[in-house]
């Protein structure tokens, strides 16, 4: 995101420079406020799009720049991307050297200090997005959520944006042949229009392909990521601004003085309804996006005349705000997240929100300022540039290859901490789309596991927390002369009920599959599950197997190294260099999955014919907790165990399903 300055803006719709145009920094204020309430855990689901009407400010800012140095004759690429790097650069690479320092004290080195760093070489190279897309995937799963440089993506989306349109527009204006350009006084081609709109209703298109998995050739297993990240869905949004400053700057499309107070109303009711009514299930960007890109420029449409709406964001604090929007934006999310990490309270996002106005404003005013106020050549910003960015991508990539190291053994932990389960040795575990015909690389056929003479067969079935039971299950039912067929989804728990959110595109599906297994001829001797949670509609599905007489063995959820609201991470332990432990008091262990405890008592209490397995004891002895057992690690990341860790609650296993094969 830019920040409006004077250097940088041009002519305003009203013939006032258009640094005065107070009422688009009071809208950059609403914007960031927006995306920091959201952040902060506070009541507005929709806050994620203060990004989007961002994405318009800043369409709107660089085509009305781009029209005014044309206007002069004096527009530059060199000198452009110059004032962009000047600008930009040099606040992201502090902020961003110092999350790698952070990293390395407090992030774990098994995975979170790599994505980090990948995410931050990213965000140098003008990339970021790319690198989330490919290793964390949506933008509200935990994995994301625990990035402290999961903000970047929107820097890059729109630094992407800055390379490519300038030369779109030059284009399209033909400046390259000066008999076809025209000043706004005479009667200007309408070629620029029509090939920003052309470009725009492309992009807006693309974007709801990929929202709602509309795919006529198949190009990614993850649409609706691609969709939310990467800039070719998202350029329409900078596209709307862009024809914004066209329609007014060139062609004096301005609405009647008679009409700004009702356009400014209904932009900010677009808006406002953006961030109440959009949430993270929204599909999104998709339709849903119209309401903060409309509503935006609807608003700076309705600002080229004074009216109530424009006079409210030209209010000094929002002004104020909006002059801190770029560096406020910078520095909130990595202290909430380094905050979350260290005090695990629900109260701690606000509180590390509020002070992120600190370090925000001191880098306003001790170096977004200072270095834009200097006058610098353009070879002097290209070196400068350079040498900041190789400093910074140095500084990540010394903490991607040797970061973990410094920690001692933590190189054997790694090793054991990715042992497999026997579910995912065979791909059964499943992320993207569930095909009846196949798994993945694997084959329906693959996922059973046979024994000699088996005497019937078991069905594990649930989400993730159920795949890594998987080595137990096989081994217990071994012991039993079972065979197990188990195909798992991503955050798909078994149940009849439709599942609200899943990382698998068709988990209702994958659940109408496995029950067609148990309501059949030759149906599971036992139903063995577990998930994440004690789902929804965990009752309605035990009744139904119940009604078919069948056995159900259920694993309570493991012992979870972090609060539940925290969100996954890759390391079971906590800490970084000088801070790394791999031990926990009972109490906090509980106190992480309270609520998660007091659902599975309560259905334990309702259904004392189920056979629950609760593997605490194997993780917790005299008071004291820890993932590594034996001297061994037992857990993936905070919360899934390993094909070790699986493996250590055999016994456990083997004992429930014994009983339940007793009692059917």
């Amino acid at each position: 995101m830019t920040a409006t300055t004077s250097e940088s803006m041009p002519v305003s719709v009203s013939g006032r420079p258009s640094w005065q145009r107070m009422d688009i920094q009071g809208l950059r204020a609403i914007a960031v406020l927006a995306v920091i309430a959201f952040h902060a855990d506070l009541p507005i689901p929709g806050g994620f799009t203060g990004v989007d009407i961002f994405f318009v400010i800043s369409g709107f800012v660089i085509t009305q720049l781009i029209l005014r140095e044309v206007g002069k004759g004096r527009f530059n690429f060199a000198t452009f991307y110059a004032r962009r790097a000047q600008r930009l650069l040099p606040a992201l690479a502090l902020m961003t050297a110092i999350v790698f320092l952070l990293s390395l004290v407090l992030e774990s080195p098994f995975g979170a200090q790599q994505v980090t760093a990948q995410t931050g070489i990213g965000a140098m190279v003008l990339s970021a997005n790319v690198v989330i897309t490919r290793e964390l995937g949506s933008y509200f799963s935990p994995s994301a959520e625990t990035n402290p440089l999961l903000h970047t993506w929107s820097l890059s989306v729109e630094e992407q944006f800055y390379l490519a349109f300038p030369l779109v527009l030059i284009i399209a204006l033909g400046v390259f042949r000066r008999s076809s350009f025209q000043s706004a006084t005479n009667r200007p081609s309408w070629t620029p229009m029509v090939v920003v709109s052309a470009l725009t209703l492309a992009s807006f298109m693309l974007g709801l392909a990929w929202t709602y998995g509309w795919q006529p050739v198949e190009v990614t297993s993850q649409p609706a990521t691609w969709a939310f990240y990467l800039s070719p869905a998202r350029a329409w949004e900078f596209g709307v601004g862009a024809l914004v400053a066209l329609a007014v700057s060139r062609h004096g499309l301005l609405p009647p003085r008679s009409w700004s107070t009702a356009l400014g109303l209904t932009g900010a009711a677009a808006v406002v309804m953006g961030l109440l009514a959009i949430s993270p299930l929204t599909p999104f960007p998709g339709y849903a996006a119209l309401l903060p890109v409309l509503g935006t420029a609807v608003l700076i449409l309705a600002g080229a005349n004074a009216n109530p709406v424009s006079a409210a964001l030209s209010t000094r604090p929002l002004v104020r705000v909006g002059d801190w929007s770029y560096s406020l934006y910078l520095w909130h999310w990595p202290l909430i997240v380094f905050a979350v990490l260290l005090w695990p309270e629900s109260w701690i996002p606000l509180a590390a929100a509020a002070i992120s106005f600190v370090p925000a404003v001191a880098s306003y005013h001790w170096v977004e300022n200072p270095i834009r106020a200097r006058r610098l050549s353009r070879k002097a910003v290209a070196v400068a540039g350079v040498s900041i960015s190789g400093i910074v991508i140095v500084l990540g990539l010394a903490l991607l290859n040797f970061g973990g190291r410094l920690v001692p053994g933590i190189s054997e932990l790694e090793q054991q901490r990715n042992l497999p389960t026997l579910s995912q040795e065979r791909g059964c575990f499943i992320e993207g789309t569930f095909r009846s015909d196949s798994r993945g690389s694997s084959s329906a056929e693959e996922c059973w596991f046979r024994v000699d003479d088996a005497q019937g067969w078991i069905l594990l079935a649930g989400d993730s927390h159920a795949a890594h039971a998987s080595t137990a299950v096989v081994k217990a039912a071994e012991a039993l002369s079972l065979d197990v067929f188990s195909i798992t989804g991503g955050a798909c728990p078994f149940q009849l009920a439709p599942v609200d959110y899943s990382d698998l595109n068709n988990c209702d599906d994958l659940n109408q599959y496995l029950w067609s297994m148990i309501d059949s001829d030759e149906p599971p001797s036992a139903v063995f599950l577990a998930a994440k949670g004690v789902p929804g509609d965990a009752a309605g599905t035990i009744d139904a197997l119940q009604a078919l007489d069948i056995p159900v063995v259920w694993l309570r959820n493991v012992p979870r190294w972090a609060p539940e609201s925290q969100g996954i991470q890759h390391l079971p332990c906590t800490g970084g260099l000088g801070t790394f432990s791999c031990s926990f008091s009972e109490d906090e262990v509980n106190e992480n999955q309270r609520a998660t405890i007091e659902r599975e008592l309560k259905l334990m209490t309702e259904y004392p014919e189920v056979q629950f397995i609760d593997a605490r004891s194997t993780f917790c002895q005299s008071g004291e907790c820890s993932p590594i057992q034996g001297g061994t690690l037992a857990y993936v990341d905070n919360e899934h165990l390993n094909g070790y860790g699986s493996e250590l609650i055999t016994q456990a296993t083997v004992q429930a399903l014994r009983a339940a094969l007793v009692g059917s």
